[in-house]
């Protein structure tokens, strides 16, 4: 993996877009009742994930396909969905090439629709690409199944919005695909948010109609907008969090689940506002640091470094806050990291464990 190890500042730029998004994929679930499937999942967010890592496989057709929705099956059928994935498999070498998919952003309409981006990385002989990819989630029947989407008639099994050379793949790259992204969100809020016209019944009686009670419209608000907070906590976009914690404490400023996630999220963009000025400030020493005149004496060689793999790295970082987090006492937030890593390596023995010791010390002690 040259192309992504020899290049520090590409290996910086993923681990900063990954890792907001990843604790998607964490222990903390959306809507925890609807289970997926085949697949044990109950996270559209790892669902989605699951699903485009496995689309290059042949052999996971049927399990792939029974994902879809039943309007979506109707739309693609099964042999041509087959088809999709035999001619996709023969284009990508999955034995011989690096294949990532991180979550980078989501949207949730409604407690059972929500649409998730994510970023695709296919690396072969140091040469590669990169693709963002579009989902959408919807529940059907109480499980979370995704909702094909018609284009001019067409219908895509893997929908790209982006792509390009992954060389291409820098700071100005990665903020041009939030952009996009941002702008996309942006246009779904405010479709959905859109009042419908009022249609009037034709009738000879006008109808009775039982007006909402001011308590049972605050009641139904605050349950809407935790929903809301806690998945954009979840899959770390906390500016929206904050929006919608910050309403339920307008309407009921008692309300302790609120609170207690508007504290959490704030200390969240706190310390993600710490690590950014920790990285500039590092960044700036090592311009400053000075230059050692060359020793005469002719070095003896020294083997190469090893380089990791973009997993390996984010793996790595994962593994060392959450060990920091353990050692601190903060076990939940050790559970957050180390579930990140299993995630990345979910058959690395020593991140499971760590997760079941700060499970058993929650149970003997409350955390912070």
């Amino acid at each position: 993996m040259k192309l992504f190890c020899s290049n520090r500042f590409l290996l910086s730029l993923i681990a900063i877009l990954s890792v907001a998004f990843i604790s998607g994929c964490g222990r903390k679930q959306i809507r925890e009742d609807a289970p997926i499937a085949q697949t044990g999942l109950t996270n559209p967010v790892q669902i989605g994930q699951q699903y485009i890592q496995k689309t290059f496989d042949p052999a996971n057709k049927t399990q792939l396909y029974n994902l879809f929705t039943q309007e979506s099956q109707a739309l693609l059928s099964f042999t041509e969905f087959s088809q999709r994935i035999d001619e996709l498999s023969k284009l990508v070498d999955t034995r011989n090439a690096f294949i990532s998919v991180i979550p980078i952003n989501a949207f949730l309409f409604s407690n059972d629709k929500m649409v998730v981006y994510y970023l695709m990385l296919y690396e072969k002989d140091l040469a590669g690409v990169y693709s963002v990819a579009e989902l959408y989630f919807v529940q059907d029947m109480g499980v979370w199944k995704i909702e094909l989407q018609q284009d001019d008639g067409a219908v895509s099994a893997l929908p790209v919005i982006r792509q390009g050379d992954i060389v291409q793949l820098n700071r100005k790259e990665l903020q041009f695909i939030n952009d996009d992204i941002d702008n996309r969100i942006t246009q779904f809020a405010r479709q959905f948010q859109q009042p419908q016209q009022p249609v009037v019944p034709v009738v000879q009686e006008p109808e009775v109609i039982q007006e909402e009670s001011a308590a049972e419209k605050t009641a139904r608000i605050v349950k809407k907008e935790m929903i809301i907070g806690k998945t954009y906590y979840d899959v770390g976009d906390y500016d929206r969090a904050v929006i919608s914690f910050e309403r339920v404490i307008g309407l009921q400023p008692d309300y302790p689940e609120a609170q207690l996630y508007l504290k959490k999220t704030l200390s969240a963009i706190q310390q993600k506002e710490e690590e950014i000025k920790a990285q500039q400030e590092a960044a700036e020493k090592a311009k400053e640091k000075p230059v050692v005149a060359p020793v005469k004496e002719q070095p003896k060689p020294e083997p190469l470094p090893v380089e990791k793999s973009v997993e390996d790295t984010l793996f790595d970082q994962f593994f060392a806050s959450g060990k920091k987090s353990y050692d601190d006492g903060d076990y939940r937030k050790a559970i957050v990291h180390f579930q990140k890593a299993v995630n990345i390596k979910p058959d690395d023995l020593a991140a499971r464990q760590f997760i079941e010791k700060c499970e058993k010390a929650i149970q003997v002690a409350p955390s912070r």
